[in-house]
């Protein structure tokens, strides 16, 4: 799922497989803030930043694919 929210945060990507979720941040101009992380090790949540500010410009939709695995 892409950006819906979640408790009080709204993270980029939602992975949910076998009763399992993580929360994806892509990180493009800022990061996790320090409001977010607190909320995410109070809720114990699973979460995944990548980091592609050092790319900014660089990297645009058609390096970006997406598959459905069983």
């Amino acid at each position: 799922m892409l950006e819906k929210r979640t408790g009080k945060i709204k993270p980029d990507v939602i992975v949910e497989k076998s009763g399992r979720v993580v929360l994806v941040e892509i990180k493009v101009t800022h990061g996790i803030d320090n409001e977010k992380m607190a909320y995410i090790k109070a809720k114990n949540l699973n979460v995944v930043e990548y980091d592609f500010s050092k790319d900014r410009g660089t990297v645009g939709k058609e390096h970006i694919k997406c598959s459905d695995y069983p």
